[in-house]
């Protein structure tokens, strides 16, 4: 089911179709450091954003993570907890690396990829307000 009708010329498909997933690390807490590459948690990912509170650092060249760095434009998605809130990485969360639970979206340009975070955003926000429609009222959805 979904709440958005897509307009007739837009071609609708999978997500696995158009992207590729990258899955995130493992960090150990042990090898948090005072300061570094900021490791990008499942809790910093939020709908308005990166949350930055609580950050986490490690050195992903010492730790050989170097594949788990981050760019600005990034777009990541939550696989856990609240899955699907999406954000895009800002020059201002860099360094970063990519920690588990959390998987990076590729996408072929930079506005193919704020097209499909919007309709993932757009997508995520309207099953969220159907679940707590249902819970809040007794019509039947």
């Amino acid at each position: 089911m979904t709440c958005f009708t897509f307009p007739s010329k837009w071609e609708k498909v999978e997500l696995s179709d158009i992207a590729i997933f990258q899955n995130g690390y493992a960090f150990k807490s042990s090898t948090y450091i005072d300061s570094g590459d900021f490791v990008i948690r499942i809790g910093n990912v939020h709908d308005t954003g990166i949350n930055l509170n609580n950050p986490a650092y490690v050195n992903a060249t010492e730790l050989n993570a170097e594949k788990f760095r981050l760019s600005q434009g990034d777009i990541l998605m939550s696989l856990t907890g609240n899955v699907g809130r999406t954000a895009f990485i800002k020059e201002e969360h860099l360094p970063a690396v990519l920690n588990q639970r959390v998987a990076k979206v590729a996408f072929s340009s930079l506005i193919e990829k704020k097209i499909q975070l919007l309709s993932i955003a757009f997508e995520y926000c309207s099953i969220r307000t159907v679940k707590m429609c249902k819970r809040c009222s007794s019509v039947k959805y």
